[in-house]
């Protein structure tokens, strides 16, 4: 990556703006210094004051003014807050993803869906179940009529050889 004199005034611009959003004054890129810039794209930077170019601003104005646009800082230069890195500044945290349902929501309507097939489900298999019982219930009584004349059958035979019973 090289940096040259173009990206070095798109970081002035980008710090100057920064700098109008959040400290009411008229900061210009002539405000922002770089200062120790090395090949590896790494340097310290002040911010002096509109009114007096050798007086630097407050940091804690400078810091928080960075921390307030670090988004828009890292946009203009297609970084993230991995890829750069402001000292003694924390990285900013990404808002919390605000899901557009609740997960609780999501469950909730699955075990509703599975209770409402199983019911279907048992529903169902009654209604067939009780449509094919009276044929076996007819069938058990055929079977329970021939047990009966077996029986009967059994106790005639029973009663013919002289068994008492």
């Amino acid at each position: 990556y090289s940096w040259n004199a173009d990206e070095e005034f798109l970081f002035k611009a980008v710090m100057a703006f920064a700098m109008r959003a959040h400290v009411n004054n008229t900061i210009q890129i002539s405000n922002i210094l770089l200062c120790n810039v090395t090949q590896r794209v790494s340097f310290w930077f002040v911010v002096t004051t509109p009114s007096n170019n050798s007086k630097p601003m407050d940091s804690s104005e400078v810091k928080n003014a960075i921390r307030l646009e670090r988004n828009r800082i890292n946009s203009a230069f297609l970084l993230s807050d991995d890829t750069l890195e402001f000292v003694d500044i924390p990285p900013t945290m990404a808002p919390v993803a605000i899901s557009s349902s609740d997960s609780w929501l999501i469950v909730f309507g699955v075990m509703v869906g599975l209770l409402g097939v199983a019911s279907i489900y048992l529903l169902v298999s009654g209604i067939k179940r009780y449509k094919f019982k009276p044929s076996d219930i007819s069938i058990g009584q055929d079977v329970i009529t021939n047990l009966l004349l077996a029986g009967v059958h059994l106790f005639w035979a029973l009663d013919n050889a002289g068994i008492v019973y």
